[in-house]
Parts: structure tokens; C-alpha cells; sequence
């Protein structure tokens, strides 16, 4: 395959020329890809690498049950964003990921795919993975299933991945991945080569996160990615996060190592107009059904206290 058919590129460049329909934020960050190119090295094998671990992946609800995952182009895109770019040291650039989409896009199921690369895949012996939820409801019903389904479609007897109540383990590395829920009551000595936050927009403080920051000083690709839908409190973490990524986006601060995709309508749209709607729904057709959506903004519209 040519350089330039590989999802990750075509993504950008249809973005760029407006075959796919994107807000100004991801414009901005396809802008930003291209521009990393020019300055970092870009390896496309440890891209392809990671792409190639999620097809032995298996999806196990609704319409996709038992099919692999197929990583969608602008899924490639957020992959290559993380694990393309190298600094001249042979550290990879981007320590940080904020990834902020509409509900019903996949972003757990993106997210918990990347914990299990960083589990096997991610030439890191020792490596502590802790996929980290808002609260131990949401550990149980969104996170866990994720990361304890994936696991046993990867290797579903058992032979290098050992699955149990709130951990996977892969011995062959002295490595594991564990779920957290940011209401648990303690955290001994964390060393977390990453870590994944679901939800942030819910989370009051940022005493979590600084946890599990503090731990990865020791490790030569640290990664934390923070996942979300938009949230409502702007006296929050999330939203603190959010402006910076913002701010980096339209040149006012500077971070290479910081990669953020927020998929949202810009301020002019009106929501009501299906022709935006992909704008926050970049998996609108393949997770998302446009009749949802529908039904969605009639409600909406019949019920204003649904509009927010």
C-alpha cells in the first residue's frame, strides 16, 4: 500500500479538502498532523503495528457482535496521532491524548483497544496499564466488559493472557492492566506506562489524573489519554484540559507532545441540521444511526429540557 492510501493519510487529506465533514477543531488538528510531519520523524511501521493488533479484536454487542474491529479511518487517524511521531532520541512524541466525541461513537472501545496495545504490544516490560472510570458502576458496566472481552478474543485460550475479576495479565512481560474506579479509596504506588481516563468531563478534581502522572516519570513512552463526551462544568478538569487543547490548536501555546481530536459543531451550527450532524458523530453510519439521531433532536425539539 502506497503511503498515501493508508487511512491515517487519506483522513487527513479528505479532511483538509472537505470531502469529510469535520468541525473546525479537527480541521485544525489535521492541519497540525500535516505540520508534525515536517519536523518529527514519522514511523509508519509502529502505526501499522497497533492498527494491526485491533483486527484480532472481536466486538461483542449489537450489530457488530463477533466481527473484528475494523478501526474506522478517523479511529487510524487518532492511532497514528499517538504512536506515529518520534523524537530524535527514539522517545515517542505524544505523552498526552484528549479525545472528546458525542456518545455511541466507540470511544471506550477505542480506548480499551490501546490499553491492550500498551499491554503487548508497546515494547514495554513491566508495563502497568490502568484503564481508570469515574465511578465503580461505570468500571463494571463500560470499561471492564471492554477490556476483559477484547482480551479473551486476542487469545481466547488463555495461553499469554490471563483474565481476572478487575485485571489482565500478561506474564510473559511481568505486565498487567488493571481497572480503576477514581472513587476507590486507595492507590499504592502507581507506575503506570499508561493510563486511560473514561469520562473526565464528570470527574470534580484532578486528583486522579495528578496520581498517575506522578508515577510515570520512570518510563520512557508514558501515555496518558483522556476520553470523553462534552461535558457541562467549566469550573472542571476536563474543561481546564479542553481549553488548553484549544489554545495549542490556534497557536497560542505550544506542546508537541500533547495530541488532542475534538469532534464537536462549531458555534455557528445549527443542530437541528442533519448535514452537521457528522461533525460530532465521526462513526454516524456505523455506530451511530442517523435515525437516532433523529429521534433524538425531536425530542429535543418537542421537550426543551431535553435540548441541552
Amino acid at each position: 500500500m502506497k503511503e498515501s492510501e493508508k487511512p491515517y493519510f487519506k483522513y487527513v487529506a479528505d479532511v483538509l479538502s472537505g470531502r469529510i465533514v469535520t468541525g473546525s477543531l479537527i480541521r485544525k488538528a489535521c492541519e497540525r498532523f500535516d505540520s508534525l510531519l515536517d519536523r518529527y520523524d514519522f514511523r509508519a511501521d509502529k502505526v501499522d503495528g497497533v492498527i494491526r493488533l485491533f483486527s484480532f479484536l472481536r466486538h461483542f454487542k449489537g450489530r457488530h457482535s463477533g466481527k473484528p474491529f475494523i478501526l474506522e479511518p478517523w479511529q487510524a487517524w487518532i492511532v497514528a496521532s499517538i504512536y506515529g511521531f518520534y523524537r530524535d532520541d527514539g522517545t515517542r512524541l505524544v505523552n498526552t491524548a484528549y479525545i472528546e466525541v458525542a456518545r455511541k461513537n466507540g470511544k471506550t472501545a477505542l480506548a480499551a483497544g490501546i490499553g491492550l496495545n500498551a499491554l503487548i504490544n508497546d515494547d514495554e516490560d513491566g508495563a502497568e496499564v490502568y484503564f481508570a472510570a469515574n465511578s465503580r458502576d461505570q468500571v463494571k458496566i463500560s470499561a471492564w466488559p471492554l477490556c476483559s472481552s477484547f482480551s479473551k478474543s486476542f487469545d481466547p485460550k488463555g495461553k499469554y493472557l490471563k483474565v481476572f475479576r478487575d485485571t489482565v495479565k500478561y506474564d510473559r512481560k511481568q505486565s498487567w492492566m488493571k481497572v480503576l474506579a477514581a472513587d476507590s479509596t486507595k492507590l499504592d504506588g502507581p507506575n503506570p506506562s499508561t493510563f486511560i481516563l473514561d469520562e473526565y468531563h464528570a470527574a470534580k478534581t484532578n486528583s486522579l489524573k495528578a496520581v498517575l502522572e506522578s508515577g510515570q516519570g520512570m518510563r520512557e513512552n508514558p501515555l496518558e489519554l483522556i476520553i470523553t463526551t462534552a461535558g457541562f462544568d467549566k469550573g472542571g478538569p476536563c474543561y481546564d484540559l479542553r481549553s488548553t487543547a484549544i489554545d495549542i490548536l490556534d497557536g497560542s501555546k505550544e506542546d508537541d507532545s500533547f495530541f488532542m481530536a475534538i469532534y464537536g459543531l462549531d458555534v455557528e451550527d445549527d443542530w437541528q441540521d442533519p448535514s452537521c450532524w457528522a461533525k460530532a458523530n465521526p462513526n454516524i453510519g456505523v455506530t451511530v444511526r442517523e435515525s437516532y439521531l433523529k429521534k433524538e433532536i425531536l425530542k429535543a425539539v418537542n421537550t426543551p429540557s431535553d435540548e441541552v
